[in-house]
This record gives C-alpha cells, structure tokens and sequence, in this order.
C-alpha cells in the first residue's frame, strides 16, 4: 500500500473523516478516494456493501444470466458441501464462500488484488473533467458563432 492511500484509510478510519473530506483536505477526486477506501478499509467495504446488497440484481443488460430456481440449487449444492462432504478442506472452503457471499466479500476478491495509485486515479479523472469542460465550452463557442453568423445574413 502506498504513504498516499495508507494516509486516505487513516483519515478515514481513525479521523472519522467522510470521502468527501478527505478528497478535499487531500486533493484528490472523491470518486479515487471512495475506490481506495472500497479496496483497502474494511470498514468503508463494509458499509458500502451494506447498503448495496438491498440493490444487488442478477441481471445483466435485462438478460437474465441465473433465474431464481438456479441460484436455490447452487446455494443448496454449496451448504451441502459444507455439511456433508468428507473432505475437511472442501466442508471449509464452501463454509468460507457461504460467509463470504453473505458478507459480499466475495465481489471485492478481484478489486482488492488489484493495486491502484490514487495519485495517477486522481489526475486522470482531473484531466478527463477538464477535457470534458472544454469542450463543453468550445461547443458553447460553436453554438454562439453560429447564431452570430444566422443573425448577420438574415
């Protein structure tokens, strides 16, 4: 973990510091800071996974990839495992995913094996919405140039 975000998971854990703050007091984009904290504060994974496991749907692009019928059979297979099976590591992983799964551990396993600079996250973001505001405003630019040019040949 870098200095960087070691600093952003103190102020949070320890300060009691919101995102928000923290971008602000940093510097940061408050987007890289929430995915800093996702990836190494337990604490903020937990509380954002709280509130996002009422909303979590099996559905993607309105296809449907598991029906209900399907998931109660995987959950079913999965507890059996961890009852009945004879193998001791077997009974343990499938109880270790159980705990994971309703804990919504499981999604964040990719993320946290990931290591992200929120120094680099920043700075593209910064420079992306100063692209963006650009050429919004080159755009408005165009728009008014335009209107000048309708308004003098009419």
């Amino acid at each position: 973990m870098t200095p960087a975000n070691q600093q952003i998971i103190t102020a949070y854990e320890d300060c009691g510091m919101s995102p928000e703050d923290i971008a602000a007091d940093l510097g940061y984009e408050v987007e890289a800071v929430k995915m800093i904290l996702l990836q190494h504060s337990a604490v903020f994974s937990d509380k954002a996974l709280t509130r996002a496991n009422d909303k979590r749907e099996l559905a993607v692009k309105d296809e449907e990839v598991f029906g209900v019928a399907d998931i109660k059979i995987a959950k079913a297979t999965i507890k059996e495992l961890c009852l009945h099976s004879e193998v001791g590591t077997v009974r343990f992983r499938a109880a270790e995913f159980m705990v994971n799964e309703a804990k919504g551990r499981n999604d964040l396993r990719a993320l946290k094996e990931s290591n992200f600079n929120i120094v680099m996250i920043s700075e593209t973001m910064t420079k992306a919405r100063e692209a963006m505001n650009r050429a919004k405003q080159r755009a408005r630019e165009v728009a008014q140039a335009r209107q000048t040019i309708d308004v003098a040949t009419a």
